[in-house]
C-alpha cells in the first residue's frame, strides 16, 4: 500500500513539473499562429504521454547524467504535446476577439494648390490644420518661396472636411486620395502580441521555480528574446494606429503663373549692366591702389594681361577679389549711383544681405554684400574718385567662405589709397 502511495506522489509531482519545464524549451518559439498549428499537427500524429510516461520523462529531465541540451530536447517534445491539447482553444479565443475590432484604415492624400503667395499660404495651411484638430508634421520650401510642401496630420474623421477646406488656401490643381486597409496586419500583430505576452508570463513563472542553473540561463535568454519581440509588436501596432487615427495630407503650394512674364530690364549704365560675379567686365586698372589683403595671393601678371579673373585670391579659390575703374558718366554723386545699383540688383533678384559705407583715403565706398545664387555670395563696392568710379568686386565660393572673409574684404576696401 505504501508503494502505491509513493507511486501516486511521483505521478502527481511529475504532472506539476512537466508543464513548466516544457514551456522553457519548446514554448519559446511558439508565438506565431503558423508555428502553433505545426505543433498541433504533431500532437495529432502522436498521442500525449501517459502518466507513467510522464513520470519517466520527468526523471530524465531532472535526473542526473543528462546535459542541458538533452533536457531541452526532451522538454520540447513534451511541450509540443501539451500545447496541442490546450493551444487550439486559446487561438480560437484570440481570433473571435480580434474579429470584433473595427477596421483599421490609413488615409493619405496629395494635393497641389496654386496660390498667390506661397509664404503667406504656408501660414494659412498651418492655421487650417489647427482648426481641424491636426498639426504640421513637416514642411520644405524653395529659397525664393516659389513652391513649398507642407505635410499635415489631421484626425481621420475630419479627413474629407479638411480636403474640402483646402479650397480656402487657393485653387486646387490636383488631388489624389488613397485608403489602405491594414486591418489584417493589425489583427495579426495584436494576436501575436497577446500570445507572446502569455508566453512571457509562463516563462517568468517557470523562472521562479527553476533551480537548475543551465535551465535558468536558457529561460532568461528566451525571456529577453520574447520581450524584444513584444516591444517590436507594440511599436508596429502603435505606428499603424497613429497612421490610422491621423490621416496624412501632403499639400504642395505653387505660386500662380502670372500672365505678364517678368523680364530683366538691364541697367542703362554700362558698368552696372556689365557686372557679373563669374566674369571680369571692368578691365581698366583702378586709379586707387589697394595693398594685398592678408592671406591672399597676388596674381598681378595674369590680371594685368586681362586674362586673370582675380587680382587677389585665397588658396583653393574659396574667395577672389578684383578692382577696376570706369569713367564717371553721367557725372552724378554717390546717392545717384547707389540708387542705380540697388535698382539693378533688385532686377537681377540679388538679395542684399548687408550694406554699409566705408571711408577710404579721400573717398567713401558704398559696399553691398549680396546673395546671388544658392550658396554663392558676391560683394560690390564703388566710390566716386575725381573723374572716375572705382569698383571693387569679391566672389565667395559658398556661405562659409563669405562669413569667414566678409570682414577682410571690408578692411581691404577701407585700405584703398593708403600706402
Amino acid at each position: 500500500m505504501k508503494e502505491v502511495d509513493r507511486m501516486k506522489q511521483k505521478i502527481f509531482l511529475s504532472c506539476l513539473c512537466i508543464p513548466f519545464l516544457l514551456v522553457a524549451c519548446s514554448g519559446f518559439g511558439m508565438q506565431m499562429k503558423g508555428e502553433r498549428d505545426e505543433y498541433s499537427s504533431y500532437a495529432a500524429e502522436e498521442p500525449a504521454p501517459s502518466n507513467r510516461e510522464s513520470e519517466s520523462d520527468a526523471k530524465e529531465i531532472h535526473g542526473g547524467g543528462r546535459t542541458g541540451a538533452a533536457r531541452a530536447k526532451k522538454a520540447e517534445r513534451l511541450m509540443a504535446d501539451k500545447d496541442s491539447e490546450a493551444g487550439n482553444t486559446e487561438g480560437d479565443d484570440n481570433s473571435s476577439r480580434v474579429k470584433d475590432e473595427e477596421e483599421v484604415i490609413i488615409y493619405e492624400a496629395d494635393c497641389s494648390v496654386s496660390v498667390k503667395s506661397v509664404k503667406d499660404s504656408v501660414k494659412v495651411v498651418t492655421d487650417l490644420s489647427k482648426e481641424f484638430g491636426g498639426y504640421i508634421d513637416g514642411s520644405t520650401s524653395s529659397d525664393s518661396y516659389r513652391s513649398a510642401i507642407v505635410v499635415v496630420r489631421v484626425p481621420s474623421k475630419k479627413f474629407d472636411s479638411f480636403l474640402n477646406a483646402l479650397s480656402r488656401v487657393g485653387d486646387i490643381e490636383s488631388r489624389e486620395v488613397r485608403a489602405t486597409n491594414v486591418s489584417d496586419e493589425y489583427r495579426d500583430l495584436s494576436a501575436r502580441l497577446v500570445t507572446s505576452q502569455k508566453i512571457l508570463e509562463r516563462l517568468n513563472a517557470l523562472l521562479q521555480k527553476e533551480v537548475d542553473m543551465q535551465a535558468r540561463i536558457a529561460i532568461l535568454r528566451e525571456i529577453d528574446r520574447v520581450t524584444a519581440q513584444i516591444e517590436s509588436y507594440k511599436a508596429r501596432i502603435a505606428y499603424l494606429k497613429g497612421l490610422a487615427d491621423y490621416a496624412t495630407v501632403r499639400v504642395t503650394l505653387k505660386a500662380e503663373s502670372r500672365t505678364a512674364v517678368r523680364r530683366y530690364i538691364p541697367s542703362p549704365f554700362a558698368w552696372i549692366r556689365g557686372l557679373n560675379p563669374e566674369s571680369r567686365t571692368i578691365t581698366r586698372r583702378s586709379v586707387i591702389a589697394f595693398p594685398p589683403p592678408e592671406g591672399f595671393f597676388a596674381l598681378d601678371d595674369d590680371f594685368n594681361s586681362r586674362n586673370g579673373l582675380y587680382l587677389y585670391t585665397l588658396p583653393g579659390d574659396t574667395a577672389g577679389i578684383r578692382t577696376g575703374s570706369v569713367e564717371l558718366y553721367p557725372k552724378a554723386d554717390m546717392s545717384f549711383w547707389k540708387s542705380a545699383f540697388e535698382y539693378d540688383a533688385a532686377n537681377r533678384l540679388y538679395r542684399v544681405v548687408d550694406k554699409k559705407e566705408i571711408a577710404a583715403e579721400g573717398v567713401t565706398f558704398a559696399l553691398y554684400h549680396c546673395r546671388v545664387a544658392a550658396g554663392k555670395y558676391y560683394s560690390v563696392a564703388f566710390a566716386v574718385s575725381g573723374p572716375d568710379i572705382v569698383v571693387v568686386e569679391a566672389l565667395y565660393r559658398d556661405e562659409d567662405s563669405y562669413k569667414a572673409n566678409k570682414e577682410r574684404i571690408e578692411q581691404f576696401v577701407a585700405h584703398g589709397g593708403k600706402k
